[in-house]
């Protein structure tokens, strides 16, 4: 019985698979955290992103005029603004550390 097309062709690849070689494959990133690793190291920083608007669909306007550095000093007691940055009737705070 004849060998096939497929089954010649089968057999050519494998003898040119004889002489390739993959290069040794590259280290993989660590993909798995430990929250608890994280939370012991020390000198961590907690980063948080606050937002406040001054009107709301629902409730209509909250407040007709916004003082960053008023907020930012009746929210002292609680935490630490790095910085605090005034955007079109919207103030964000980033980072703070504890």
């Amino acid at each position: 019985m004849s060998e096939s097309i497929l089954d010649q062709i089968l057999i050519t690849k494998k003898e040119e698979l004889t002489h390739f070689s993959l290069p040794d494959p590259m280290p993989q990133p660590k993909l798995h955290y430990s929250l608890k690793d994280a939370l012991l190291r020390p000198n961590h920083r907690l980063g948080l992103i606050a937002e406040v608007k001054h009107a709301s669909p629902s409730k209509g306007i909250f407040r007709t005029k916004i003082s960053a550095k008023k907020l930012r000093l009746s929210m002292r007691p609680h935490v630490q603004t790095q910085s605090v940055f005034l955007r079109i009737k919207t103030i964000f705070m980033v980072p703070l550390t504890t």
